[in-house]
């Protein structure tokens, strides 16, 4: 009787160290995933965004336009790669058309499958985009 109590007060704990591991390495992979694929796609947006920024011709009383254009562009390829459920909200601390430099916060919160937790995920960019002529044009984080 005493070995078996042992033997189940020993299974029982091995149990419950099992289900805390797990919760705590699917966490892990959970966040590293929304994390890899916020960076990614970001990244990817930034280059459509570029793309768009070589053709334009700066003209100042056109300034807004551009600016809503780029920042369209931005959010249309976050969206397209980017399969998620949780939400993404893209904050933009700063738009400069003629200097081409933008500061982005993107961030994601998404929910745990265990226990019904939230999380969290914020990837942020500040780029240059630099376009002298159609040939010559980079962007730098």
């Amino acid at each position: 009787m005493r070995t078996i109590i042992s033997c189940g007060g020993f299974v029982f704990i091995i149990a419950v160290l099992m289900l805390t591991h797990t919760a705590i390495i699917s966490k892990n992979v959970r966040d590293n995933q929304v994390n890899c694929s916020l960076e990614s796609a970001t990244d990817y947006a930034l280059d459509c965004m570029l793309d768009q920024y070589q053709y334009m011709v700066y003209k100042p009383e056109e300034e807004e336009q551009y600016i809503e254009q780029l920042l369209q562009c931005f959010c249309e390829a976050l969206n397209r790669l980017i399969t998620t459920d949780g939400d993404i909200n893209v904050t933009v601390l700063t738009a400069d058309i003629k200097t081409g430099t933008f500061d982005f916060v993107v961030e994601e919160t998404y929910q745990y499958q265990f226990a019904g937790r939230t999380g969290k995920c914020v990837c942020e960019r500040a780029v240059r985009l630099q376009a002298s002529s159609v040939a010559d044009c980079e962007y730098s984080l």
